[in-house]
């Protein structure tokens, strides 16, 4: 077998009321998938079947797509934004963006593109650390936002840590929100 070829048995059962179609069993026990017979070999039908869907056409919570995938619906995180834009106070001096949040859950940094943006003469770089103090110089200890740049935390893993920022110059403004 070479690349993305997969083997897969399913056993269906004729449909009474459509003699092309098989009802073939989900995971819950439940036989409603038609699958569309292409080809009978003696008493054996080779179906082609589409993946499981609810009454709405979603993909049906509880069943196994013809992967072998169990399905899973999920509801997206929803909720306010905490609102962290800011100013540098002092050129060169790593400042608390936020505080240590066990809850957050996403988390957007924005350095603007632009001077004028940044509200400076220069745009010039922003500097991000979490945990300990964001160093003002790329030395390799803080994530570098380069104007323009973002950086996004969300999904899997979201750093629960105090987040630091840095800039070379006072006022530099930046954006952010956690949720």
């Amino acid at each position: 077998m070479s690349g993305d070829q997969r083997i897969q048995t399913m056993v269906g059962i004729g449909n009474p009321t459509d003699p092309d179609k098989v009802l073939l069993p989900l995971a819950d026990g439940s036989l409603n998938v038609n699958a569309t017979v292409i080809a009978t070999i003696g008493d054996w039908a080779v179906a082609n079947a589409a993946d499981p869907t609810d009454v709405e056409g979603d993909p049906a919570p509880g069943s196994v797509d013809l992967k072998g995938y169990q399905r899973v619906k999920t509801k997206p995180s929803q909720g306010a934004l905490t609102a962290r834009s800011s100013t540098i106070a002092a050129g060169g001096t790593s400042q608390q963006l936020a505080a240590a949040n066990t809850d957050r859950r996403y988390l957007l940094i924005q350095n603007p593109a632009s001077a004028a943006g940044q509200g400076i003469v220069t745009a010039e770089t922003l500097y991000v650390r979490f945990g300990a103090s964001a160093a003002g110089v790329n030395n390799g200890t803080s994530f570098e936002l380069a104007p323009g740049a973002s950086l996004v935390i969300e999904g899997g893993f979201v750093s629960t840590q105090a987040i630091q920022v840095n800039a070379t110059t006072i006022a530099h403004a930046f954006i952010a929100v956690e949720g």
